[in-house]
C-alpha cells in the first residue's frame, strides 16, 4: 500500500466514525444530549458497543434517565462525605507517562449507598472531562494506609462499583496501584491475578 492509499483510507474511516457520531447524536433524545451528549462520551459507547448504534443509544439512554435522577453532582457531594482522613480527587492536568489523567484516593469513599452513588458520579464526570478521547481511563492511587481504607461494603458495592459497570464501562480498563496494602490484600490480589487482564 503506497502513501497516498493509506491516507484515503485513514481519512474515510475518520470521516466514517464522524458519520457514526453524528447519527448517534441525532438519535438521542434531548435529555440524552443533555446528560450524556459530548461527543468523547458518546465516542466511549461506540467503542464500549463495538459500533453498535442501536445499543449504544439503548445505554446512552438508560445512562441519561439514572444522571437526571441523580440531577447535578459537585465537590460538596465528595467534601461532605470525606473527613481528613479519606478523599478521592482527579489531580486535572496531571497525567502519567501515557497521557491517562491520575486520581488519589486516600482510603475509600465513605457514607451510604446514595452518598457514594454521587461521589462516583461526580468522580468519573471529572475523569471523563479530563482525559484523552478514546482513552476514557484513568490511573488510580489507593493509599491503603488511610484510616478510611476498609473492605468493601455494600453501600460502596452498589453507589461505586455498579455504578461504574453500567454508566461508565470504559472506566474497568483503567489501572489501580494500592499503596501500602495490608498483607490480606495483597494475598487476595495474588490470588486473583491470574483472572485479571494481562494489560
Amino acid at each position: 500500500m503506497n502513501l497516498c492509499t493509506a491516507g484515503l483510507l485513514l481519512g474515510s474511516l475518520i470521516v466514517a466514525g464522524a458519520s457514526q457520531l453524528q447519527t448517534l447524536k441525532s438519535s438521542l433524545s434531548d435529555d440524552a444530549r443533555r446528560w450524556c451528549g459530548s461527543d468523547k462520551e458518546l465516542d466511549a459507547w461506540l467503542s464500549h458497543t463495538g459500533g453498535d448504534l442501536e445499543r449504544s443509544r439503548d445505554l446512552i439512554e438508560d445512562k441519561a434517565i439514572f444522571r437526571k435522577k441523580l440531577g447535578k453532582v459537585t465537590m460538596r457531594d465528595c467534601a461532605r462525605a470525606f473527613s481528613t482522613d479519606g478523599y478521592t480527587v482527579c489531580l486535572e492536568g496531571l497525567r502519567d507517562k501515557d497521557g491517562l489523567p491520575l486520581v488519589f484516593s486516600k482510603g475509600l469513599p465513605r457514607g451510604n449507598k446514595q452518598q457514594i452513588m454521587r461521589q462516583t458520579v461526580y468522580l468519573q464526570e471529572r475523569i471523563l472531562a479530563d482525559s484523552p478521547r478514546r482513552r476514557l481511563r484513568a490511573v488510580t492511587i489507593i493509599d491503603c494506609t488511610a484510616s478510611s481504607f476498609r473492605m468493601v461494603d455494600r453501600a460502596l458495592i452498589e453507589g461505586g462499583v455498579d455504578v461504574i459497570a453500567k454508566y461508565y464501562p470504559w472506566s474497568n480498563n483503567g489501572i489501580t496501584i494500592f499503596v501500602g496494602a495490608p498483607p490480606p490484600i495483597r494475598a487476595m490480589f495474588r490470588l486473583a491475578r491470574p483472572a485479571f487482564p494481562k494489560e
